[in-house]
């Protein structure tokens, strides 16, 4: 089967029957080498409830070559680095590896997975978080969860700065014992959760606030017009009156001329009829 061929049965297997928790596609469909995937954190690690998104590149000597992955999103892992790089046999030839032509990319995801959920502390990456792993694996699930929830989550911008002060604050979780340790984080994710709740509240009552006040304003301006029409109407309602008044006291004095004017007209009939008799 051509390198091609296999690639795209691959990915009809990925979107009919993915594994548990993954998922691949093509970017461009003119490109195939070039595979994207999301990883769902597995249950009970860390990473739970996170998505993850690596980049996938195929090698021209694919299968006989494992593919070149690497996590997009930032994860806080003994076994991945910060450019997203995977310490893991799979993605390695042999004899230093453990690929094999018959590995597919529904198989490696699920590997990484599996990873992802259960570290190797024996073949670390990232030094300094391998060693907080062995050490103390309570405080090392603390910051992954905080990772998670500040990169691998649909969080508010709030939530994120939160947890950024929590990371920066180290001394918190990194003092005293495993117990004490533990209890702090208690309270650190608890305080976490209040002030993302007591900021939702203060974002809801400004939004109001802020709705009230210009409703307010809004009712006052259309008062305003309301009683600026009502003057402006009642004037030239008095300027109509006014003018109808001026026109029916022309009338008024015109009819009465008229009236003064018939008897001086006819003065003289009853003198000109006795005449004639």
């Amino acid at each position: 089967m051509s390198r091609l061929g296999r690639i795209k049965r691959e990915l009809e297997m990925l979107a009919t029957d993915p594994g548990p928790g993954i998922s691949a596609w093509l970017e461009d469909d003119s490109n195939m080498m070039h595979i994207t995937a999301q990883i769902q954190g597995p249950e009970d690690s860390p990473f739970e409830k996170g998505t993850y998104t690596l980049s996938l590149q195929i090698p021209d000597r694919y299968p006989l070559e494992p593919p070149s992955i690497r996590f997009v999103t930032p994860i806080y892992h003994p076994n991945i680095d910060g450019d997203g790089r995977i310490c893991l046999d799979t993605l390695k030839m042999q004899p230093q590896g453990s690929w094999t032509p018959s590995i597919n990319i529904n198989t490696i995801l699920l590997t990484i997975r599996l990873l992802m959920a259960t570290p190797n502390a024996d073949d670390g990456l990232v030094l300094d978080i391998t060693e907080e792993y062995k050490r103390d694996i309570i405080l090392w699930r603390s910051k992954a969860v905080i990772h998670t929830r500040k990169y691998a989550m649909n969080i508010s911008t709030t939530q994120s700065v939160v947890d950024e002060e929590v990371l920066d604050n180290e001394a918190i979780v990194t003092s005293g014992s495993s117990s004490s340790q533990a209890n702090d984080i208690v309270h650190i994710m608890s305080d976490i959760d209040n002030n993302i709740i007591q900021y939702e509240k203060d974002s809801i009552d400004s939004a109001t606030r802020k709705e009230g006040n210009e409703s307010t304003r809004i009712a006052s301006q259309s008062q305003s017009l309301v009683a600026e029409y009502k003057d402006t109407d009642k004037k030239e309602e008095n300027e109509i009156d006014d003018e109808d008044e001026g026109n029916s006291s022309s009338e008024e004095e015109s009819t009465d001329d008229e009236d003064e004017d018939v008897p001086s007209m006819f003065a003289d009939a009853p003198a000109a009829k006795r005449t004639r008799y």
